[in-house]
């Protein structure tokens, strides 16, 4: 009974939504950094995905956006994670279980609780299959060429120029302006539309922290940490009050920008689509 009591305890941990994560990029041997990289969320906030510690992460807000570009990333169903990370326990320890909720739990537990990870899992070795690297064939040598005859010398043909007239260059020549004049005219194509908004990318070299208006809305904290990738998209601005204006590296639509302020001092820049905003 004891051994049934802690397999019943221990085993929803191991088939959590950060184990999960953790185990599909292992088997496919990505490391957290290229994981960051590919995904553009910080290598803390990963492993803090991984490891089940959703108190880590900015706000409980970016619990679900990072879990589904995680899990997109890797090839997951994101909504089986979503639903695995809303049943995981909060801070406050459980009570022990009785002899009897024990024994009810046993009953119920691996037909209720086990068939998502199972169905996780084997997503997972499925999606592994696919990714694994075929070995490229090796090109096959070009079959020998039988030797060929000596050829015998060609007789050259004497160079002949071709006749000019200037009757036929006239005739070309008017002619044209009668093919261009019965040519219907082609309509103007219209220019392809400029993309809404823009977009903004922010590289972290140093801690510190930052607080960031998009389009006029409400105010968002973060804590930065060296290491971390952020973007933003706007319509319109976005407003950006850095406590150290020398931590960060930025980068409008791909072009880098220089802050016009002196590193390890506070600054407060406004972007919009053409640059600093004036």
């Amino acid at each position: 009974m004891d051994t049934d009591q802690n397999t019943a305890i221990t085993e929803p941990e191991a088939h959590s939504a950060g184990s999960i994560l953790r185990r599909c990029r292992e088997f496919n041997r990505i490391s957290l950094e290229e994981a960051a990289e590919a995904t553009k969320i910080g290598k803390n906030y990963l492993r803090a995905l991984e490891e089940n510690r959703p108190q880590d992460l900015p706000s409980p807000a970016y619990l679900k956006g990072f879990l589904r570009t995680y899990a997109a990333y890797l090839g997951l169903q994101a909504e089986e994670l979503l639903q695995l990370a809303a049943q995981q326990p909060g801070t406050a320890h459980a009570e022990p279980l009785k002899s009897d909720q024990v024994v009810q739990t046993l009953g119920g537990f691996h037909w209720q609780r086990l068939v998502l990870p199972a169905v996780l899992l084997t997503a997972v070795i499925v999606s592994a299959v696919f990714m694994v690297p075929s070995t490229p064939e090796r090109p096959k040598p070009p079959a020998p060429q039988p030797a060929s005859a000596v050829p015998q010398p060609a007789i050259p043909a004497a160079a002949v120029q071709p006749v000019r007239s200037s009757t036929v260059a006239a005739t070309a020549n008017t002619a044209a302006p009668q093919d261009a004049a019965t040519e219907p005219a082609l309509e103007p194509v219209a220019a392809p539309k400029a993309r809404d908004g823009f977009m903004v990318r922010m590289k972290v070299n140093r801690n510190s922290s930052l607080s960031v208006i998009i389009d006029d809305a409400a105010s968002q904290g973060y804590e930065l940490t060296s290491g971390d990738l952020i973007e933003w998209k706007a319509a319109r601005t976005i407003a950006l009050d850095l406590s150290d204006a020398g931590s960060v590296d930025i980068e409008l639509n791909g072009t880098p920008l220089k802050l016009q302020a002196t590193p390890g001092k506070p600054a407060y820049v406004v972007l919009d689509a053409n640059g600093l905003h004036r």
